[in-house]
């Protein structure tokens, strides 16, 4: 007679296993995680940025850091960026160029439209026009396109404004929420601050700034400026080689050059439109007026080689009738 089989489940077999293995996550679900390292730190309550560097014991935050870095003397900043911003948080050079110029008066303004452009609201600023005639002011005011970078506004806001040209239609932006339509003000996104806009800005600049010094860099043949592009995932020009500057290049006999300087842009962008202008109506109204000038001057040298022939007969027909005569 055979022994009765013993049967486990397999949850009571496994378990040791299971109970002793490492937790495996996947990289999806990993990236996914919120990371601690990635929030800033908060600032202390005797946070003061515009306290020298010795006097500080705690480190800026990267507002202030990049208000604090300085742009080249020779860039042009527009006085419209530096207007509203505390000028003790900003470097000596962009201090002295803000006292240069004067804030301008309080615009205050109510949006009557929102959602129809992106992060762009229409804002309507009371006026008045004065009638000569009857010697009274009417009510005159005006509509303006302006920036609202986090979409924050809705119809009704009560709201002041900054002059700030953005594009040709937009010559504003808002700058603080006076009196809220409908939601409250804690329940929209923050509006950026003169300090963040100008912070923006000068980040944006700077970074462009530096990857122009290593296209230059690398056109020269510099293998740290190609191998830091390479690493940004940054196209080098043509030409721009590791360890072979301009005169390898040149006693190679090769024409490529690396765009590096505001000299070569300008060339690659006349070229540029030269292409365009290739293309476009006005090359084709030229080209149409070329072919009937060559039609009309065809016509001419027609005409002429005809009026030549005729005078030609005329004179055959004359000498032979002075023939005829004198016989």
């Amino acid at each position: 007679m055979s022994n009765p089989a013993v049967t486990l489940p397999l949850r009571s077999a496994f378990k040791s296993r299971a109970s002793g293995g490492i937790q495996k996550i996947c990289r999806r679900c990993l990236s996914l995680q919120p990371s601690q390292s990635s929030t800033p730190p908060n600032p202390p309550p005797n946070y003061n940025p515009s306290l020298p560097f010795s006097a500080r014991q705690y480190p800026l935050t990267p507002t202030d850091r990049a208000l604090k870095r300085p742009l080249p003397g020779t860039h042009h900043i527009r006085p419209q960026l530096l207007m509203h911003v505390d000028p003790a948080k900003l470097h000596s050079s962009d201090r002295a160029r803000q006292e240069k110029n004067a804030a301008h008066k309080k615009i205050v303004g109510v949006v009557v439209r929102t959602g129809r452009m992106d992060k762009t609201a229409t804002v309507r600023i009371p006026g008045q026009r004065w009638d000569g005639r009857i010697k009274k002011h009417f009510s005159a005011p005006t509509q303006h396109l302006i920036h609202d970078p986090a979409s924050s506004l809705l119809p009704g806001d009560v709201i002041s404004l900054h002059r700030l040209r953005v594009s040709s239609t937009v010559h504003y932006v808002v700058a603080e929420i006076i009196t809220p339509f409908g939601k409250p003000i804690s329940e929209r996104p923050p509006i950026p601050t003169p300090e963040e806009r100008f912070a923006a800005y000068k980040t944006a600049r700077l970074a462009k700034l530096e990857r122009r010094k290593l296209r230059r860099e690398a056109a020269e043949g510099k293998e740290e400026a190609v191998a830091e592009l390479k690493a940004l995932g940054l196209d080098m020009a043509e030409g721009a080689e590791a360890g072979k500057g301009p005169k390898g290049r040149a006693q190679a006999g090769s024409a490529k050059s690396a765009v590096t300087g505001s000299v070569a842009q300008a060339e690659a962008s006349a070229a540029v439109a030269s292409e365009k202008a290739a293309a476009s109506k006005v090359n084709e109204r030229a080209r149409l007026n070329k072919e009937r000038a060559e039609k009309k001057k065809a016509r001419a040298e027609k005409q002429q080689a005809k009026v030549e022939e005729t005078s030609e007969q005329e004179k055959g027909e004359k000498v032979e009738t002075v023939v005829v005569n004198n016989t």
